[in-house]
């Protein structure tokens, strides 16, 4: 819902801060299967990788589809390359990852001012350049 809220207005980093805190949140509202999804699903053999595989597709095609329309309501917004945002939402899974591998899956929150960082330099580099992030 964050992430279509952001499609109608004009796209800021507070916007952006708001939407990863949510993501962040809904991790932490549900740590054992966060954790699970996140460490477990490395090792989880190729048909659940082939499933997730797919999921993140459909999500990627979502990020793009809300990129293009946020860029409607402010052209600055960058709609960078399917890859681009592969490899970016796949730094955030990283940057997840590492944090429940240190057993802080209650405290995910604490990499918020990464994750916003990351996105807001490859979406929106015009306001995180002007930005204190």
């Amino acid at each position: 819902e964050q992430l279509r809220s952001l499609t109608t207005t004009t796209v800021g980093v507070s916007d952006l801060r708001a939407m990863v805190t949510g993501f962040l949140d809904f991790l932490q509202q549900a740590p054992v299967m966060s954790r699970v999804h996140v460490m477990e699903g490395r090792s989880a053999g190729p048909r659940v990788m082939a499933r997730d595989a797919a999921l993140a597709d459909e999500f990627v095609d979502s990020v793009l589809r809300l990129a293009r329309q946020a860029q409607r309501a402010d052209p600055r917004v960058a709609v960078p390359s399917r890859p681009v945002v592969v490899a970016v939402l796949g730094g955030v899974h990283e940057l997840v990852f590492r944090h429940f591998a240190e057993g802080s899956v209650d405290t995910v929150g604490e990499i918020e001012p990464a994750v916003t960082e990351l996105l807001g330099r490859v979406f929106l580099p015009h306001r995180w350049a002007t930005s204190s992030g």
